[in-house]
């Protein structure tokens, strides 16, 4: 067949297209779909399931805000672009029913039938004897190889080898999660029946959304710590983004962009509960109710009001490990009618040098009547104090004792709570902070509680300066005369609760 030089030229650029989609799965993705588009979150997802794919990485959770297509790559192209890589590959697919997970498996069957499949890995084809959704082989010429199975969470796989083993939402939704029960029997059917189906050397991959903090996700991160690689991508950033963002920017903003306008992302954020918004967006599962501390006791506000008294407290840490606790520092102002208004907050797993120069950087810009921190390390001290020498920072730095049982050193902050007494800013961290508070006794952190049980103390332990009025004059014989003559001229004193 005779073919022009533009046509030599357009199979030469189809034929180094195509090699190019079998070698790379973020190419395979853009040739396998003309609407592909590659936003910011997408790369560092595709970048991790190559990584999958070559063994790398052998524990992988990842956690996206809904509609923002993890489970079109994590369940749909990935198990495809393996088994056209790899036709031996066995791939096992869940969903949190067999329903769900069977409509996984028939998308990746769909595909791997596909006509722009079969241009790419054309001896990879569909075994005649085994092509039901939910469970099918492929055949390279007349040999049977590996396949996909799909099962329900909760359901049997006797008889079935996973090379790759993928769980897409264990949970149906926020009533299935909070089911003690529930949770329960997915952990037990994770370790008793998905785990061990799992070949030498195989991979696992759980996509899902952090309904509750003990969800399998957070189960298996706290009993198996540093043995999962996590990629989590809020849709508003908070501290160290994965993607760059500043903190409080939505997705829209992030290089690459996003399907979602910033619009979008507000509308969501003030139109439905904090907590869904906390665990379908920012993956950051808060209960609705504490076991020490009430959403409902938190109220927002607009400001400090003016006039108030500037306090500092900060929990510090000696590490900047990622399994240490971080250092918290916060700047309070009190009012006049003893409202504690919470005005900043900074969080981080830093050296002491940067989290000492930060706690300065506090006392410069909020000038408190006072800073509190609990007691610390000689050479931390010392660090502090030259740092406040040099930037010529005069506050008293009052230390209380870090001793005692944690419930009870929060126990006046936590009656000041209850009262609607603290009062919290509209910060991309807000959300954070009370979620921790839920969290307490038994939440991972407990350093923003620790801030506030700092002040509480500190209140409950201050007294209000003394106030005498002008004595009023009265006959030498009068009764009250009489009666001012019998007591004790101690002033009265209040406790600031």
């Amino acid at each position: 067949m005779n073919l022009t030089p533009e046509q030599r030229e357009a199979y030469k650029a189809e034929v180094v297209r195509r090699k190019l989609a079998i070698d790379d799965f973020s190419r395979y993705r853009a040739f396998m779909h003309e609407d592909y588009q590659e936003w910011s979150y997408i790369t560092p997802l595709n970048d991790l399931l190559k990584r999958c794919y070559s063994g790398d990485c052998k524990r992988a959770m990842v956690f996206f805000p809904p509609q923002h297509g993890k489970t079109a790559a994590v369940s749909e192209d990935f198990p495809a672009y393996c088994i056209g890589r790899n036709p031996k590959l066995s791939m096992v697919g869940c969903a949190y029913n067999s329903d769900r997970a069977a409509d996984y498996g028939e998308a990746v069957r769909d595909q791997v039938n596909s006509r722009e499949f079969r241009n790419l890995f054309k001896d990879v084809t569909l075994s005649p004897d085994s092509q039901a959704k939910d469970r099918w082989n492929v055949t390279v010429g007349d040999r049977k190889l590996g396949g996909y199975f799909a099962a329900g969470v909760n359901t049997a796989l006797t008889g079935r080898k996973g090379d790759i083993m993928i769980i897409d939402d264990p949970f149906k939704d926020r009533e299935d999660a909070d089911s003690e029960l529930q949770r329960e029997k997915v952990w037990k059917w994770y370790h008793s029946v998905f785990r061990t189906r799992l070949a030498p050397h195989g991979v696992i991959i759980i996509v899902c959304t952090r309904w509750h903090w003990s969800d399998l996700a957070g189960r298996l991160l706290e009993s198996q710590p540093g043995q999962w690689e996590i990629l989590n991508i809020p849709a508003e950033a908070g501290d160290d983004d994965i993607l760059g963002r500043s903190p409080g920017e939505f997705l829209s903003e992030s290089k690459g962009g996003s399907r979602y306008a910033r619009a979008d992302y507000e509308d969501l954020k003030n139109t439905m509960p904090p907590y869904e918004w906390s665990a379908l967006f920012q993956q950051n599962p808060t209960p609705a109710e504490g076991q020490d501390f009430k959403r409902e006791w938190f109220d927002y506000h607009n400001g400090v009001p003016w006039g108030s008294t500037y306090y500092v407290t900060a929990d510090f840490s000696y590490t900047d490990k990622e399994s240490s606790d971080p250092s918290v520092i916060c700047a309070w102002g009190i009012d006049q009618n003893n409202d504690w208004h919470l005005a900043d907050m900074w969080r981080g797993r830093v050296t002491p040098d940067i989290s000492g120069s930060t706690f300065c950087t506090f006392l410069k810009e909020y000038k408190p009547y006072e800073a509190l921190v609990e007691k610390i390390d000689w050479n931390y001290a010392t660090h502090i104090q030259q740092e406040m020498d040099r930037r010529n920072i005069y506050t008293h730095v009052e230390t209380l004792s870090a001793a005692g049982d944690k419930k009870a050193k929060a126990t006046a902050y936590r009656a000041h709570c209850a009262r609607g007494k603290v009062k919290v800013p509209r910060k991309h961290w807000t959300e954070e902070w009370i979620h921790e508070h839920l969290r307490f006794p038994n939440g991972k952190n407990d350093d923003m509680v620790d801030n506030g049980s700092l002040l509480g103390r500190r209140m409950a332990a201050t007294r209000a300066p003394a106030t005498k009025s002008s004595p009023v004059r009265y006959g030498p014989n009068t009764g009250q005369n009489i009666i001012d003559s019998l007591q004790a001229h101690d002033t009265a004193i209040t406790r600031l609760a």
